[in-house]
């Protein structure tokens, strides 16, 4: 693991290179700063004892603000029927449209 300044800015000028990228003179030692504060965080945020909790996708709760899925009657039945040329009782009537046997 990287622990002192001098190694991430070390870590940094060798990806930089590898990319194609350069600093400005003071660039690199600041983004190393900021590289070692987050490193730090991170630090502290293992020392916690996680243990009994258990994994999540999101911080907070999140619901869905949808509707529950549930098939309902749209009341619209019989004006449907009623507009098809035929029907056998609550279904309607269409041609044969696949061959049989």
């Amino acid at each position: 693991m990287i622990k002192k300044t001098s190694d991430i800015k070390e870590v940094i000028e060798k990806t930089a290179s590898l990319a194609r990228l350069s600093f400005e003179s003071s660039g690199s030692s600041r983004f190393a700063e900021k590289v070692e504060s987050v490193l730090s965080y991170v630090a502290q945020l293992n020392e916690l004892d996680t243990s009994g909790i258990e994994p999540t996708s999101h911080a907070v709760l999140v619901g869905s603000g949808l509707r529950e899925d549930k098939a309902h009657d749209s009341g619209a039945k019989d004006l449907i029927l009623s507009a098809a040329p035929s029907r056998d009782g609550p279904f309607i009537q269409v041609p044969k449209v696949i061959e049989g046997e």
